[in-house]
């Protein structure tokens, strides 16, 4: 034996890489010792065992490339020593340190995906949420009428409409709705109060994606329409229709037109209203 792998010690007649255990490809001259005077046989080489996993290297350089152990012990073997050696596996692969990086980076991938998607929230990759706080007033029920109810008999009384007339309907979009709600409720808290405002920097991004080009907009009810003398969300609902700039006319869109509506009721019963088409 001439030669023998540097990776794994397993000797060669041949400096003929790659080695046929391990796959490495460079090879090392090996110093084959004789028999002096002792019991030692010819062809014997020095390898260095990791006491912990067994994984031979065939030098002195500690930690141990498999498990990591940080001392390795000497051993005489002879050729026949290797007869048994099989091909690595995956699992003599996956070292402690090995397993810790894949763990790590499964965990900051799940991270990432939570606070793309908002379920968790971390600073610089969260989306801002549109919310603001302190609005006076009701934006689910007022005057036991369910204003989520109204909303919807609002735009589907509006299609009839449009529909009747030859017009293309409006159809709800949930971005453009959030956005709608956002600036409805900034306008009441900044006109009922003396509050801190939020700034409208993302609700104007999110606008932009959500409209190709500017949106139209119907403003109802700055003080003059209350929701008193309407007992159902559905009469509330065709007033609603029969005041709405959008019952009639066309609407230009490349992609059909879309709304958001946000309805709100103030604390003397005031009806806030504001819709916005693209």
């Amino acid at each position: 034996m001439k030669w023998r792998c540097e990776w794994c010690g397993k000797p060669h007649d041949e400096n003929d890489p790659p080695c046929d255990n391990c796959g490495h490809g460079t090879f090392e001259e090996a110093v084959v010792r004789g028999a002096p005077a002792g019991d030692a046989e010819p062809g014997t080489t020095t390898v260095w065992v990791c006491p912990e996993c067994g994984r031979a290297h065939p030098k002195n350089s500690p930690p141990c490339s498999r498990c990591g152990h940080g001392k390795l012990e000497m051993e005489e073997r002879t050729v026949d020593d290797y007869g048994d050696v099989g091909a690595p596996t995956y699992r003599d692969l996956v070292t402690p340190r090995y397993a810790i990086g894949v763990v790590a980076a499964l965990a900051l991938a799940a991270v990432f995906v939570l606070g793309a998607t908002g379920i968790v929230a971390i600073p610089g990759l969260t989306p801002p949420g549109l919310d603001v706080a302190g609005v006076p007033g009701n934006a689910t029920v007022a005057a036991g009428i369910d204003l989520g109810t109204v909303e919807d008999a609002y735009l589907d009384g509006l299609n009839e409409r449009r529909q009747a007339a030859d017009l293309e309907p409006l159809a709800s979009n949930e971005d453009l709705t959030e956005v709608t709600r956002f600036f409805n409720q900034r306008a009441i808290k900044e006109s009922l109060t003396d509050g801190d405002l939020p700034s409208t920097d993302t609700a104007a991004k999110r606008l932009r994606n959500a409209c190709s080009s500017e949106p139209l907009v119907w403003d109802l009810g700055r003080g003059d329409f209350s929701i008193e003398g309407f007992g159902n969300a559905e009469s509330l609902a065709e007033a609603l229709v029969d005041r709405s700039e959008f019952a009639s006319g066309a609407v230009a869109s490349d992609e059909g037109p879309q709304t958001g509506i946000d309805l709100h009721v103030g604390p003397d019963g005031t009806v806030y209203v504001l819709q916005l088409v693209c």
